[in-house]
């Protein structure tokens, strides 16, 4: 009964898996970051495979020789090194580290996997971290717990690293981001605590099912919140987020709504086509993305030709400076761009004070500010809205 509830589990979270791995291969990118999730997946299902082979053998259900259980536990501890490196390397990718670019930072953080290889291998004659008795079963060694520290300790730096960025960060969305990447590390690492305490249960697989299934889910949904043209938040993504900002405390007077519209966007589109007009777009998007890089700011297609900026600051004196700097650089990227046509935006901002207090009222008193700069505009040049 022991074996079969074992097998059961082990055999839900390969299927579960080789199901998100399927899921990853048909729709990948071939980006840094999806490579690291399907290697992620890989090593989770060998795992897991491993796993139940162990399990079986130690039951007397699958004769083998010492040396082949010894092999197959050393392949098992092999993978879990590798697993918890590769979950570091996305984590650490994710958070914009030095691995993104950095091909010295990969060969110096692999450095610890590799001496960790080494260990394992020697295992099969020192047992130091396990070793097989006379009657074929498995037994931990003297140094099984410092393997555990060695192997999770790419967890615990990533989860550190994690946890000081979403303290430190400039932004609520990056503090949420970063929060996300430690909640997904503590799955396994609770798992293997539970596991050191229960052996009979398969809590690592388990964990690790859990962690990935969860990383799957906040990709998906970061998928539906994304503007499939301009890469940019839609407003599925933008009205939760001004929600959980006015229910913060100390923001009043400190956070800015930003609305901004393409001028003359109608006529691009009759004059140059809805293709030239998408090119227009995914420019002003590009160029908000530049400008706000770095900045505590989040960036939003609120429809059609509308952009939006969530924008924390403390000085309103930075108001008039940013919108002159936004609108001088969108103009300077239509022209380096050599567009047939002057590209240029406007803009209306308000302020969530003590009179505002719902997103709704913020948004329309930020569309009522981008509509009298519109209509100053049009009565300036001529240029129809």
């Amino acid at each position: 009964m022991e074996l079969a509830l074992y097998a059961e589990i082990d055999l839900v979270v390969i299927i579960v898996l080789a199901l998100l791995l399927l899921h990853s291969v048909t729709n990948a990118d071939k980006q840094a970051k999806q490579i690291l999730i399907i290697r992620l997946y890989l090593g989770s299902i060998g795992l897991a495979l491993f796993d139940l082979v162990w399990k079986v053998i130690e039951s007397g259900r699958m004769p083998v020789t010492r040396e082949a259980n010894c092999v197959i536990n050393i392949l098992y501890y092999m993978i879990s090194a590798f697993v918890a490196y590769c979950w570091f390397c996305y984590s650490e990718f994710s958070m914009g580290g030095r691995l993104q670019y950095n091909m010295r930072a990969h060969s110096f953080f692999r450095i610890p996997l590799y001496i960790m290889f080494g260990l394992i291998i020697s295992t099969y004659w020192t047992g130091f971290f396990f070793y097989i008795d006379m009657n074929n079963t498995y037994v931990r060694g003297p140094y099984y717990m410092p393997f555990l520290a060695m192997t999770y300790a790419y967890a615990g730096v990533t989860v550190g690293h994690a946890f000081f960025r979403s303290l430190t960060a400039r932004s609520y969305a990056m503090s949420t981001e970063f929060r996300q990447l430690v909640r997904f590390a503590l799955f396994p690492i609770i798992a293997t605590v539970l596991e050191v305490i229960y052996p009979n249960i398969p809590f690592v697989p388990a964990g690790l099912m859990l962690a990935l299934l969860s990383l799957h889910l906040e990709t998906q949904e970061q998928k539906i919140s994304l503007d499939p043209l301009t890469q940019l938040n839609n407003r599925n993504k933008l009205i939760p987020y001004l929600e959980s900002l006015i229910h913060q405390e100390g923001m009043v007077g400190r956070l800015y709504f930003f609305m901004l519209d393409v001028d003359g966007f109608k006529n691009i589109n009759d004059g140059y086509g809805h293709t030239e007009g998408d090119a227009a777009l995914i420019l002003v998007a590009n160029c908000l993305k530049r400008y706000c890089k770095g900045m505590n700011s989040f960036l939003a297609r609120y429809a059609g030709d509308e952009f939006c900026i969530v924008h924390e600051m403390t000085s309103p004196d930075e108001i008039e400076r940013m919108k002159r700097e936004i609108i001088e650089s969108i103009e300077e990227s239509g022209r380096a761009a050599n567009k047939p046509y002057v590209l240029r935006v406007s803009i209306g901002y308000a302020c969530y004070d003590g009179a505002i207090t719902s997103v709704k009222e913020l948004v329309d008193a930020a569309d009522r500010e981008l509509y009298k700069m519109k209509e100053a505009r049009h009565k300036e040049n001529g240029v129809k809205q």
